[in-house]
């Protein structure tokens, strides 16, 4: 009987260390809840500050890297650059091989649009914005940034179709300017690129040389123009970039009030477009412009 109880008494001791071991085994290695690694997979991570990267090891990168990104989304991380002089945000779109798709389809769709809605939609202001913001991310090699955009506003709009109207009648006929009277004071937004110089008269002349900064401000400012066509495209808004001669007419740049040294690069008319016209049929494939080298 004694051997039994003392069999039984060692059986319960060695049941108790055993729970008592494993318990201790599940508590070591788990992480405090601010460590937190289970990140959703879709997940926008905003303002990641270092002291947060500071505290917490590479499983949080780790588990940023392998999250994978819904198809048609971007998961989106915005970061913080300061410096001394300049203090400005920005954000990194990653994107996977389905989404560059979706990236070069905005591209490929957007069209020269020439007929819009009548007013423009009540976020204008915040499309505009944006677009703008996208413009100046435009390459520039020098980092001369020498775009400037100028929103017209009713009357400008006004003065602008006159000018072009009389440009038009003296050519054409007063019919024909009136036409394009009618024609002008339809289109509901405006804005006029221009590239303003600074590299004095000398440098200013030299358009025709390749290595001025005239030329590469000039390319610049296209650039910027087709950024922000494609933004105004992405928030679904029509565009229509104009380089007709009333944008080289002494009397529109002092409409605008334009500085010297500063010329029109274009007029983009923007709005809602009542239709989307059909892609242009294009002359040359494009294996027929690639050009392989070895």
């Amino acid at each position: 009987m004694h051997r039994i109880v003392y069999a039984f008494v060692l059986l319960l001791v060695l049941c108790l260390l055993f729970v008592s071991d494993t318990t201790a085994f599940q508590i070591l290695p788990c992480r405090s809840p601010s460590k937190q690694t289970n990140l959703p997979s879709d997940l926008t991570i905003h303002n990641l500050s270092s002291s947060a990267a500071d505290t917490d090891d590479d499983s949080v990168s780790n588990s940023l890297r392998q999250s994978s990104v819904k198809r048609g989304e971007a998961s989106t991380i915005t970061s913080k650059v300061e410096s001394d002089s300049d203090k400005s945000s920005f954000s990194t779109t990653t994107t996977n091989r389905n989404e560059k798709v979706d990236f070069d389809r905005v591209l490929q769709t957007r069209r020269t649009v020439n007929n819009f809605e009548p007013t423009l939609p009540d976020d204008i202001e915040d499309i505009l914005k944006t677009a703008i913001k996208s413009a100046i991310y435009a390459p520039n090699h020098r980092r001369t940034e020498p775009w400037k955009f100028h929103l017209l506003g009713p009357q400008t709009i006004q003065q602008v179709c006159e000018l072009n109207a009389k440009i038009v009648s003296e050519k054409k006929g007063e019919k024909a300017g009136q036409r394009k009277l009618e024609r002008w004071l339809q289109m509901p937004g405006w804005i006029v690129v221009t590239c303003k110089t600074d590299h004095g008269e000398k440098d200013a002349e030299l358009m025709d040389v390749a290595s001025s900064l005239s030329r590469e401000d000039y390319a610049a400012c296209c650039c910027a123009v087709q950024n922000l066509c494609l933004s105004f495209h992405n928030a679904g808004l029509g565009t229509k970039w104009g380089t007709g001669a009333v944008n080289f007419n002494s009397d529109f740049h002092e409409i605008l009030g334009m500085e010297d040294g500063e010329y029109c690069v274009g007029t983009i008319w923007f709005g809602t477009p009542t239709n989307i016209p059909d892609a242009p049929l294009k002359k040359k494939s494009v294996e027929s412009v690639i050009i392989q080298h070895d």
